[in-house]
Parts: structure tokens; sequence; C-alpha cells
């Protein structure tokens, strides 16, 4: 009976304690829960949880034996070749078809999936007698976090299936600076994870992710069950739990993330001015080998949140900027270089624009996010630069 008595006490004083704890924190204890689910505000942290979106199983991406990774073939809207779109590839063209493939990353996916098309193949009917019977598909051929040269590279695979393709990229390929400690930039995004060395230090990495699969298990099941929260001793332990599981994840990432694999051979700046050659090089040879296939070929330059007085930012695009991106690499000078490599691919008779000021004269706010995706004005504007220039072409 005594016992009892002691047990009953005991769990009488942790339940009057832990309230106590909450009330002095300011905290319901679900808000105290969630406060222990995640990671501390830092950009390590943000890099991991950006990470764990795009490569942990279930989630947006991959691996790809040609194309480095492709969008992941179990979500909704992702034909069985790992491209967001209704259409099957290869593509089998009926008569009357005129097929147009649109490349590069995120912003060029977005444009086929989020309202520029229309705009785009209307200006074109309206401005090229030849199409003003056929039937325009556009094609998505773009993934999120693709760069050159995964656009020349699927261009390849796919030569034949087209009339006319389109590239609009460079952000992806002359900004980002996530393969400099450990790939040379013509890697695809997120190669420390696809295409890791065989090392202990690897290792780390990929015990942060199955680490990180716990604490999703874990906060699931907590959510799931509201019990837990009526009792501020269960709620202690499961913060417990999922805060110590928390450390060590994010310990191992910071462990992996802050002590390259191999000290660069590269500086940082060589790294960036590779980066814009690597752009060049394979939008040269996505030229020649469209041009072989007698299929017509546009890139395009995409407009950038980041790239300074590129457009009168509205303070909802003020406040998305100010949040910053994934980025370390200077936009503005880096879009400088990407201009004057453009400029040569232009003296070689390759058809490449810069739409990277198509916003100058712009008020409205067009950008969504604190990276680069366009809302459906941007994208309607977006479409009609690019007929423009396809049409000034003809």
């Amino acid at each position: 009976m005594r016992m009892v008595v002691t047990v009953v006490a005991l769990v009488v004083l942790v339940e009057a304690s832990s309230r106590l704890y909450f009330l002095a924190l300011g905290l319901s204890p679900r808000q105290y829960f969630h406060r222990a689910s995640v990671f501390p505000s830092n950009e390590n942290a943000q890099g991991f949880d950006d990470l764990m979106i795009e490569v942990s199983p279930h989630s947006r991406r991959e691996i790809h034996p040609y194309f480095g990774f492709i969008a992941n073939r179990q979500r909704a809207s992702v034909n069985s070749a790992g491209f967001h779109s209704q259409f099957t590839y290869p593509y089998h063209r009926q008569p009357g078809d005129y097929v147009i493939g649109v490349f590069g990353g995120s912003v060029a996916e977005n444009f086929v999936t989020g309202g520029g098309v229309s705009d785009l193949t209307e200006a074109l009917r309206k401005s090229m007698p030849a199409l003003k019977e056929k039937n325009l598909i556009v094609l998505n051929m773009a993934g999120g976090a693709s760069k050159q040269p995964q656009s020349y590279l699927i261009a390849s695979f796919y030569a034949g299936m087209f009339d006319m393709t389109i590239n609009l990229d460079g952000f992806n390929e002359v900004t980002f600076d996530a393969n400099w400690r450990n790939y040379p930039s013509y890697y695809p995004q997120f190669s420390s994870f696809f295409f890791p060395a065989d090392s202990l230090k690897n290792l780390n990495l990929h015990l942060a992710i199955v680490l990180n699969s716990w604490r999703f298990t874990i906060v699931s099941w907590a959510q799931g069950n509201s019990s837990i929260f009526s009792s501020g001793g269960l709620t202690m332990v499961a913060a417990a739990a999922v805060g110590a599981v928390n450390r060590i994840t994010f310990y191992l990432y910071d462990e992996w993330s802050t002590h390259p694999e191999y000290l660069p051979t590269l500086s940082k700046e060589q790294f960036a001015n590779e980066a814009v050659e690597n752009w060049r090089n394979f939008t040269h040879k996505q030229a020649k080998l469209m041009a072989a296939w007698n299929t017509k070929s546009f890139f395009f330059i995409q407009p950038n949140l980041h790239n300074p007085n590129s457009k009168p930012l509205s303070e909802l695009e003020k406040a998305k900027a100010s949040l910053g991106y994934a980025t370390r690499l200077d936009v503005g000078a880096q879009y400088e270089k990407l201009e004057e490599a453009r400029a040569q691919l232009a003296r070689e008779k390759l058809k490449v624009f810069n739409l990277s000021e198509i916003f100058k004269d712009v008020t409205e706010t067009v950008y969504i996010d604190s990276c680069c995706h366009l809302n459906e004005l941007g994208n309607r504007y977006l479409a009609r630069a690019m007929a423009r220039a396809i049409v000034s072409e003809q």
C-alpha cells in the first residue's frame, strides 16, 4: 500500500512540477514539445531541412543513372520518366503536332505547370503562320534544382522528340556553391547525398538522415496522440526523446557539412568562374546537338529576385528577399559574368537571350518566394518575352 501511495505521490509531483515549468516558460505542453522537435535556427540547420525535403524517402527526388536525379515517380503529377507532366515520355507525336520541350530548373518547371504555356503558345501561333494550324504540345523537361549539364543530358536522351526546345536557366548553374567543398561545379545539386564518397565522413550524413526519419516518426506519433499532451510528464518524456535525437542528428550533419571531404582544389572565386563556364559550355553543346536533329533551340537567362536593380520590388517581394536564400555566391556578380558568356554565345550565332531584367519596369508582385519562382503574372511576362525573342529570329 505504501508503494502505491509513493508512486501516486511521485506522479502527482511530476505532473505538478511539469505544469509549473510550462507555465514559467509561457508554453503549452504541445508548444513545449514542438520547440524540442525542431532544429536550432541557423544556416546549417536550414541546410539540413532543405536537404531532407529534397532527398529523403518519399520526398521530391530520386536518383537517375544518366540525369543525376529526377522527380520522385511516386508523387502525384509525375510521369513514369520522372518529370511533372501529363504526357508519357518518350512522347509519340500525332499528325499535326508541333512539340516544344522546356528545359531548366524549377522556374522552368513552374513555367510549364504554373500558367505560362498558354500565353507562349498563343503568342507563337499569332506571329508564326506555320504554327497556326498546328497542335502545340509543350513538354516539361525541367526539374527543380536541375542545371547544366543535366539539361544537355536530358536533351541528348530525348533528341528527336522535339520541333523546338527552350531552356530557361542560369540561376541554378552560377549561384550555388553547395558542391564547392566536395564535388566539381558541374555535378548535380545534392551530389553529396546521391553520390557519397565511400568514407566514414559521408557515413555521418547517412546516419543523420536515418535519425531524422526517427525524428519524424516520434513527432508524427506524438501529434497523432493528443492524449500525450494532457500529461505534463509524458510530454516531457516525448520532448526529451525527440530532443536527444535532434541533438545527435544535428551533430552528425554539422560534422559532415562544416568539414569538407577534402580540401577544395579551387578557390570559391575559381569555382564561381567555373560554374559560369559550365553553363556556357553545355549551352553551346546543347544548341549544336539540337541543330544536328534539325530542332530549333532557344536559350533564356532567367530573372531572379536577388539580382540587384533588376526589378522595383513590391513590399511583399522585399519581405521575401530579406529572408535570403541558400546561395553564398554573389548573384549580381554572377549574372554579370553570365551576360558576358551569353554575349559570346550570341556572337557564335546561337539564339541566347537575357531575360534577367524583364521586370525592370514592373511594380506588381511577380516573385512568390525568397528564391526565384514566379506567380501567374510573372509567368505571363516571361511567356511574352520568350515569344518575342523567338519570333524575332524567324
